[in-house]
């Protein structure tokens, strides 16, 4: 074959390519490059074929042929930013975007392609100035406009972000994404409504968009209509089983189905294991088994949420009173914005790692680099988790603890923290993959803000009437609860039920609750719901409205049982089978306050209507509550602290779980 009959067969590899024909067109290009291996566009159109079959490795070899041959090759460079990028490699991705530029600083694509690697590694201001200037190079490139308004959102600049998703919209009305990324900055706006409908419209785009499907329930588990979420998420795992965080928020969204069964929600939580945690199994390391039972033990902690946040509120009176001689303590922060709650653990910490940006290997690196004894997870399948880090097993044992009320479904983590009352013994061992370890008294230990209100008088004394409250997160309330609630209302003449969360700002969901309300024979004026308020004194101070507070069901409440108690609220709850049913049941045993404790729906509504008949018990509550707390195993930080350590040292004698 000689040089025109070489010309001749890449031209009809680009014909075929162009033509959609694959197979011929890599045919023809691997017959010219038989005759020239270093024939650059044959190279370059067969690195594209090896990217659209998956073949990234092909790909990549493909492409660092190209740019040894051929150095000032900006497009190679470029494909290659895209392969690292795909495989989560972003440094790499970077630095390969980086030299395209270099060789071409006049191409759109490149830009974009470079912010895209720049915003995955949190460096949204140098992606911001990347999409900036590949719109001012080509106007009409509707992915950037998207892209730049994704950065523009994590920086804090909402309405900024909005501007920019629009003018997406407005250059290609059916991009998707678009769409599906104005619904995502509509929905942390607090926007819910309004996002539900810029999903649908993706969705209506792009009906098999798993990623649609996933924040569209994501929205909707917030507007009171978990079956829907439900349902969506599915979907979403039906098109991308894979992808892990998509199934984490479906199993977070069963523990708030009434109708899941602690069998199912077992079954669904291995389903990680499977799907997420066998791949990585070759990645797991020989952890030696010889160890120093002496030692100073290095406590590594995991969680995007070392913050204003309730996992931080029950973490600081360990980090306060762990023996420091006995332990060392490194944080892993995940935390996208930081505050003086995370200023406050970076000071506590003997090694700190901002680990927000790093991929999950990259945090399983570090951890083994920092030689962690014991690591524990702190969020679950909640937002932002580091499941994959523990799957890699990085360090010799691991723990799951408060962020999650449920099991991981992770073979990897050998222990679960609980106590003997979430977890009363030998009834729900068999629906966790971790081995219980029961903290004596309680496995938690609140501690209260520094500076809160004062416990105002029974509001019933000045109103002459019982005000029922519930601060719960809307997830948590469902409409089988919201029918017990109207009967307790219906049996306590008079009474209110005033309910205050961030969803429900909404009108159309407040008409809804009410609606319901009013089907289980409630009139609508004895209903009161407002938005979640804008800090944390005013949240308590919500408090001074309220005579007693009704607990969700199946979910309970932990902080706003805690808060309640602490403001003086007494909190009737009702006991389930599973450990985020019974939460509730434990904090109050730790008070002595069993009494308010149900185990069905009838006692339930009895409970609740009897102590609303007591305005005397209720005045007395209110005054003695507080003390009673500061009084429990529930607040007694030091007593805590020796419980965890004592069992922290007693599972590194133990070793992993067998």
């Amino acid at each position: 074959m000689d040089a025109h009959d070489v010309g001749r067969r890449f031209a009809y590899g680009i014909e075929m390519h162009q033509a959609g024909n694959f197979q011929e067109a890599e045919k023809a290009y691997r017959d010219v490059l038989s005759h020239n291996p270093q024939h650059i566009d044959a190279l370059n159109n067969m690195s594209v074929l090896a990217s659209h079959f998956g073949k990234h490795d092909i790909a990549e070899k493909l492409l660092l042929t190209i740019v040894n041959l051929q150095p000032n090759h900006s497009e190679a460079y470029n494909n290659l930013g895209n392969i690292f990028r795909n495989s989560q490699r972003y440094d790499e991705a970077i630095i390969a975007s980086e030299k395209a530029l270099q060789c071409n600083s006049n191409n759109a694509s490149t830009y974009y392609n470079y912010g895209l690697s720049l915003q995955m590694r949190q460096r949204n201001a140098d992606a911001i100035h990347a999409y900036r200037k590949a719109i001012s190079m080509q106007p009409d490139m509707h992915e950037a406009y998207s892209s730049l308004g994704s950065a523009l959102f994590d920086c804090g600049l909402h309405e900024e972000a909005l501007t920019y998703f629009t003018q997406a919209l407005e250059i290609q009305p059916h991009f998707c994404e678009a769409h599906n990324n104005y619904g995502l900055a509509l929905m942390k706006s607090g926007r819910w409504e309004e996002s539900i409908l810029a999903f649908e419209k993706a969705l209506f785009l792009e009906p098999n968009d798993a990623i649609c499907h996933c924040n569209l329930a994501s929205a909707q588990k917030d507007l009171f209509q978990l079956k829907n979420s439900i349902h969506h998420y599915r979907k979403a795992l039906e098109l991308l089983p894979n992808q892990g965080e998509i199934r984490s928020n479906y199993l977070l969204v069963l523990n708030y189905d009434p109708d899941a069964t602690p069998e199912q929600l077992f079954q669904e939580s291995k389903d990680w294991q499977k799907f997420h945690g066998d791949p990585l199994r070759h990645r797991i390391p020989l952890h030696s088994a010889h160890r120093d039972l002496t030692k100073r033990l290095r406590l590594g902690f995991i969680s995007p949420d070392l913050r204003q946040h309730s996992v931080a509120y029950f973490l600081m009176p360990l980090i306060d009173h762990i023996d420091r001689t006995q332990f060392e303590i490194y944080f892993y922060s995940d935390v996208r914005t930081a505050d003086e709650s995370t200023q406050y653990f970076e000071k506590k910490a003997d090694g700190w790692r901002n680990s927000c940006p790093a991929t999950d290997a990259e945090v399983a690196e570090l951890v083994s680099q920092d030689a962690i004894d014991i690591l524990f997870d702190l969020t679950g399948h909640t937002a932002f988790n580091r499941l994959r880090v523990f799957a890699r097993k990085p360090a010799p044992i691991q723990i799951s603890w408060l962020g999650y009320p449920n099991t991981t479904g992770l073979e990897t983590i050998d222990y679960r923290f609980t106590d003997e009352i979430s977890d009363p013994r030998g009834t729900t061992q068999q629906y966790h993959t971790e081995q219980l370890v029961y903290i004596p008294q309680c496995a938690w230990c609140f501690r209260p803000d520094a500076h809160t209100p004062d416990i105002v008088e029974l509001p019933a004394l000045k109103n002459s009437h019982i005000t029922f409250g519930s601060f719960n997160a809307m997830p948590k309330i469902n409409e089988p609860l919201l029918e017990i609630w109207a009967e307790i209302l219906r049996k306590t003449p008079h009474s209110r039920i005033y309910l205050k969360n961030k969803s429900l700002g909404f009108p159309h969901l407040q008409e809804r609750i009410r609606d319901l309300f009013e089907r289980f024979g409630v009139a609508a004026d004895r209903v009161e719901m407002s938005d979640q308020l804008p800090d944390r004194n005013s949240h308590l101070a919500s408090y001074g409205r309220v005579d007693i507070s009704l607990d969700t069901f199946p979910y309970h409440g932990t902080t706003t049982t805690c808060e309640a108690l602490w403001m003086g609220v007494p909190v009737v709850t009702m006991a389930g089978k599973t450990h985020a049913s019974r939460v509730g049941v434990s904090l109050l045993h730790q008070i002595d306050r069993t009494n308010w404790v149900a185990n069905n729906p009838q006692e339930y509504v009895s409970i609740a209507t009897d102590i609303a008949s007591d305005f005397e018990l209720l005045a007395y509550e209110r005054k003695n509550l507080r003390n009673l707390m500061k009084a429990s195993p529930l607040m007694d930080e030091a007593l805590f602290a020796r419980n965890m350590q004592n069992k922290i040292r007693e599972l590194w004698q133990k070793g992993p779980r067998q």
